[in-house]
Formats: C-alpha cells, structure tokens, sequence
C-alpha cells in the first residue's frame, strides 16, 4: 500500500505505538529477569504484594488494549470483573503499606505539675502547707526514689524512664504523704514495689509498705 493512501496522523500514530511497544518489551523483560525474581525475597511481605499487585493491573491494561486492537470492548469482556477484583486487593495492600510505613505511636508520659494543680484544685480544704509541699514535689524540691524487687537480683535502685503508671503511681504516694495519714495506705501500695519519701532537708527518711502487714523502716 503507498503510503499516500495512509494519512499522516495514522503514520505518526503507528511509529509513536511501535516505540512504546519496545519499551513496553524492555520492562517487561527487567520483571521477568532471574535478578528481579532473586530480589523479590529481600522485600517486605506488603512491598511483594505491592510488586504482584502491580504486575496483574498492568497485565490487566494490555489484555485490554488487546482487546480493543481486536475490535472487542472490554467493558462486555469478563476481565471487567477480573480488575474489580484486583481493586479490592489493591485498597488491602494500601492499608499494610500504610501500616508498615506509619511513625510509631509517641509514648505518654505524666505531667506532674499539671496534676499537681488538678488535685489542688479538687481538694479544696488542703491547707497552705499542704498546698507548697505539693508545689515542691512539682519543681522537684522532693523528689521520691522507686526501688523495684527482683526476685532475682534483689532490691535495687533503677535510673531508667519509668513508665506511665510507675511514674502515677509514684506521685500519687508522695502526694498521699503529705496529705493523709500513712496508716491508709497499707491496702493501696503495690506489693512489688517500695516508695520512700526523702527531704532534702531533713535527715528523716519515711518509707512506705511494701505489703499489707508491715511497714518498711
């Protein structure tokens, strides 16, 4: 056929698609190469599941295009009904990627003067006296010490962070000292661990229960 009788737009079609088709062999030949199939174990489990994801969609178009070059419609083709269902695993490993990408949760951490002026505020018939005790707790003027029993090591003294509930419950007993008396707390102190109060200006040390029995001197 003269190439006359073929338009010129039609030619520039046909090269621009002959091209892509090359390029099209040259990826699909990377994919299928025994380096690319080797690498796919260093991957995550949601970074494989991405790779395969992304094969089928893209096998998926062509099938299409095959389809269309052939004089048929996809959308009356079943594999309407096979890229519905590759969409459904496609919003899954969204989700997993997602999840294996996102920052980790920032831990929480007690802030000791704000409940020092929630509990001033609650307790309202606490006196002057009370009230600057707990302000020195807040700035640290008297600071407690935990000590953690191991039934291994024995008791000893930890500098490590402690966690929410150690560092509330630490509070909580220092607060307890100086606002009631320390024969209420005999059934509210954990068992494992033992609180002492220290002054700095004081050579006096008052020690917690340990147990529901016997103080600790």
């Amino acid at each position: 056929m003269a190439d006359s009788a073929i338009p010129a737009v039609v030619q520039r079609s046909v090269s621009q698609l002959e091209v892509a088709v090359s390029d099209l062999q040259k990826h699909i030949r990377l994919l299928t190469s025994p380096e690319s199939l080797e690498a796919l174990v260093l991957l995550s489990a949601a970074d494989r599941a991405a790779y395969f994801l992304g094969l089928a969609k893209a096998t998926n178009a062509l099938f299409c295009l095959h389809l269309r070059t052939t004089g048929q419609s996809p959308e009356k083709h079943g594999v309407k009904s096979e890229l519905e269902r590759v969409n459904v695993y496609h919003d899954k490993v969204a989700h997993a990627i997602d999840r294996s990408t996102a920052p980790s949760r920032p831990t929480s951490a007690i802030n000791l003067p704000a409940a020092n002026r929630f509990i001033e505020h609650a307790v309202t018939d606490l006196t002057e006296e009370q009230k600057q005790k707990m302000r020195d707790i807040s700035r640290g003027g008297k600071r407690s010490r935990t000590w953690v029993r191991n039934p291994d090591e024995g008791t000893t003294q930890t500098n490590k962070k402690q966690s929410v509930m150690e560092a509330a419950a630490a509070f909580l007993a220092q607060a307890a000292k100086d606002l009631v008396p320390i024969q209420n707390l005999q059934n509210n102190t954990p068992s494992d661990v033992t609180f002492f109060y220290e002054d700095p200006d004081s050579t006096k040390r008052s020690f917690f229960y340990d147990d529901a029995d016997s103080p600790k001197r």
